[in-house]
């Protein structure tokens, strides 16, 4: 197959597609066609989503009131783009603060949320390929646009790989020139992607080339912080959904902080890839757990283990561990302390 621009695009629809994302064709949601959305080509935001999200996320919140959290997302501005991005990211992030009198007439202080945090399917997921801006003489048309209840909050550029002179940093030149042509756009951003169909990078408003980092999968070399299912399948502590979040994160942190000696003296042989080239991490969080070493090349889990583990109790959780670990296609090594020196040598 020929590989082009548009094959790629294509793909990445068909991957929004099979995560529930509605799939949009700009060009038939244009203002004047049947489907439009929007007035006008200067329009950022799909207004009617965004008041219908209002409507459906804030119930308790009359409807005059949901009104002055509307325009103060539709109006944000505050002087430069990046301080402009940074006002809506707040609005966005902690919500508008409204006030509307009850029925008895006294006052209620409420926040109107634009997203909802707690539970992701309640908010209207959409992508948009060929989304075109017009703002003053300026016409551009992104790739790929993700709205999250009618905010671009995502942008996707693309490049063809088979293209010699099309190189995936020619779309982050094609994001500046975005920022700088069509800012009503990247006003509301919070995420910025560039790949030309084989690698991916992803960054900030304020990323310069250098921070776009690559795109890390689940069965990648170097894989995200635990992304495997909780052994128990359910939400904890630490878990929702039976999927990590971070919760564990600061226990990771603390242990990473305060390793004891021996961890000290055994983390000396593959720190920085010295053991037959391979990854290691230190603290590294799998399920309900913090793996004191684990490689996912080897897929290999090493555990110097102190005094307390030879407590009853302390020996049955990390039977379990173990189990569990093993479960998971993982060789679990355990030693104690007062040995992980005889390892060393």
């Amino acid at each position: 197959m020929h590989l082009t621009e548009s094959t790629v695009e294509e793909a990445a629809l068909d991957w929004f597609g099979e995560l529930g994302y509605a799939l949009g064709h700009g060009p038939e949601m244009a203002p004047g066609e049947a489907a439009a959305e929007r007035e006008t080509f200067g329009e950022a935001v799909l207004e009617g989503r965004l008041r219908e999200a209002l409507r459906r996320l804030n119930l308790e919140v009359p409807e005059e009131a949901r009104e002055d959290p509307l325009r103060r997302v539709l109006r944000v501005a505050d002087g430069t783009l990046v301080r402009t991005n940074r006002a809506f990211h707040k609005l966005l992030r902690d919500g508008v603060e409204v006030s509307y009198k009850r029925p008895d007439g006294s006052t209620k202080h409420d926040q109107v949320w634009l997203v909802d945090f707690s539970d992701v399917r309640a908010n209207d997921w959409l992508a948009v390929n060929q989304f075109t801006v017009i703002e003053g003489s300026h016409n551009r048309r992104p790739d790929i646009v993700v709205f999250v209840n009618g905010l671009p909050l995502g942008l996707i550029e693309l490049k063809n790989a088979a293209d010699e002179d099309a190189t995936i940093f020619s779309a982050y030149k094609q994001l500046q020139t975005y920022k700088a042509e069509i800012p009503t756009l990247l006003r509301y951003n919070a995420a910025l992607v560039v790949s030309d169909g084989l690698q991916a990078r992803m960054g900030s408003l304020t990323s310069s080339e250098e921070w776009f980092k690559g795109w890390r999968e689940i069965d990648a070399d170097f894989p995200p912080p635990s992304p495997q299912p909780s052994p128990s399948g359910r939400g904890s502590q630490n878990f929702r959904g039976g999927f990590d979040f971070s919760g564990l994160a600061d226990r990771a942190r603390e242990l990473r902080r305060d390793q004891t000696a021996a961890e000290e003296v055994l983390w000396e042989l593959p720190r920085d890839r010295q053991l037959a080239g391979a990854k290691f991490r230190r603290q590294h969080r799998f399920a309900d757990y913090i793996c004191e070493f684990f490689c996912n090349e080897a897929k290999l889990v090493v555990e110097c283990d102190g005094e307390p583990h030879s407590e009853a109790a302390r020996q049955k959780h990390d039977a379990k561990r173990n189990a569990y670990l093993r479960s998971q296609g993982l060789t679990v090594l355990q030693q104690a302390e007062r040995l992980c020196a005889d390892w060393v040598e």
